[in-house]
């Protein structure tokens, strides 16, 4: 029953969804999970709050990137709506400049669904439940992931008194999905689910967790183990070397997430067991501690991208072959993580899912 209600909140989200039409030259980047808080000890945005604001002014505006902030931007479960706005007012000027020079989209996640009671000067863009990017007869559902959680979207209003007034004072987490491993595959299955069903591409957030083509990050090493043992044989000597040296990272990448990530690792994560539909990314989070994530569709393909601060890691340096692309005049840098032609994708979901 509780599925069943989900997939009908999802089904109405999608037709509430405004639709944008994509014109092949248009440029999108999504951010999810961004947690502006007030600058305090307990803001968990602080530490990316410089990398962020040097890659939207000096890498995606200049490119004419078209800003969509999928949900969670203010954590209103812990913090008041005065408090972030009031801390992060050059913040919000630098998001006015991409709704005036090419385009902002800002969807409500569950930490700051309560933007939508607040007064207009407090709002300070359009909130959309979610939005639907249409690349010709093709599709992208952004949404924030929230609503496949029944118990996250019924008791919201529970859920932000006891963060904001018992936990967060005492600082103890505030319950979110992204520490829970059983709720977040549960809410990335429904969402699969619901995007297989209506041969959707679907883009969320809300669990924190980078996701490209429907897999996670263990998933993703297995294949790519897979792909280049079964490329060794026939390769030449120097490029066994070379595959022999990327499969060994790849192994011991494996070995470190399976120890970090074991309750995923004892099972299968993957959300089919027949032919995995790459319907599913997530656009990750603006919180992490190395850096911050994004999805970007530009130049007919899709990319999961990783921002890093080179000060605080080094790990990132020559990954997957690609040589992380430097933010001018700055310690930050891009790399991105995986990509992939936009119609192959879409061409995939119709005819898999």
């Amino acid at each position: 029953m509780t599925r069943t209600r989900a997939m009908r909140r999802l089904e109405r989200l999608l037709s509430a969804a405004p639709v944008v039409a994509c014109a092949p030259e248009d440029r999108y980047v999504i951010f999810s999970d961004l947690h502006l808080g007030d600058g305090s000890p307990r803001d968990n945005f602080t530490h990316n709050a410089g990398l962020f604001s040097s890659v939207l002014s000096s890498h995606y505006l200049p490119r004419h990137f078209k800003l969509v902030l999928n949900g969670d931007v203010e954590d209103l479960y812990r913090f008041s709506a005065r408090s972030v706005i009031a801390h992060n007012e050059p913040l919000y000027q630098l998001f006015d400049l991409f709704r005036r020079r090419t385009a902002l989209y800002k969807v409500l996640g569950n930490h700051d669904l309560d933007l939508q009671d607040h007064r207009a000067s407090l709002q300070r863009f359009p909130l959309h439940p979610a939005l639907r990017l249409q690349f010709g007869g093709q599709e992208a559902f952004v949404l924030h992931g929230h609503q496949a959680d029944v118990l996250t979207t019924h008791c919201h209003q529970l859920f932000s008194f006891v963060s904001r007034r018992i936990l967060s004072p005492l600082g103890f987490p505030n319950g979110s999905v992204a520490h829970d491993e059983m709720k977040k595959y549960r809410t990335e299955k429904r969402i699969y689910d619901f995007a297989k069903a209506r041969k959707l591409l679907a883009v969320i957030g809300h669990t924190h967790r980078p996701l490209f083509e429907s897999l996670s990050r263990i998933d993703y090493l297995k294949f790519q183990i897979e792909n280049l043992c079964r490329s060794y044989p026939g390769a030449g000597d120097g490029q066994k070397r070379a595959l022999e040296k990327k499969a060994l990272a790849y192994q011991q990448e494996l070995v470190r997430t399976l120890e970090k990530d074991h309750l995923n690792g004892s099972r299968s994560s993957l959300y089919d067991s027949g032919h995995l539909v790459p319907c599913v990314f997530n656009s990750g989070c603006a919180t992490g501690k190395r850096g911050v994530t994004a999805i970007e569709i530009a130049n007919g393909r899709i990319s999961l991208v990783f921002w890093f601060d080179s000060q605080r890691s080094t790990k990132y340096f020559n990954f997957n072959g690609y040589q992380p692309e430097p933010l001018a005049d700055t310690p930050f840098f891009r790399v991105p993580l995986k990509e992939d032609n936009l119609d192959y994708v879409f061409t995939r979901i119709k005819l898999l899912a």
